[in-house]
């Protein structure tokens, strides 16, 4: 740990803050909610095959 004295921490204080605290922090992130759209719409089973003729050479 770093000690600093009171003239060195008036003039370095927005550094030193710096130090200490991350902008991004975990606690201000929003977590992802994984799977709330289930049973809202139906994936047609041909999905991975729709626009084929479109994307491969011919």
């Amino acid at each position: 740990m770093e000690s600093v004295n009171i003239h060195e921490a008036k003039t370095r204080l927005p550094q030193l803050v710096a130090r200490l605290t991350r902008y991004d922090s975990p606690g201000e992130t929003k977590q992802k909610r994984l799977g709330f759209l289930t049973g809202e719409f139906k994936v047609p089973d041909d999905f991975d095959r729709m626009g084929q003729d479109e994307i491969t050479p011919p």
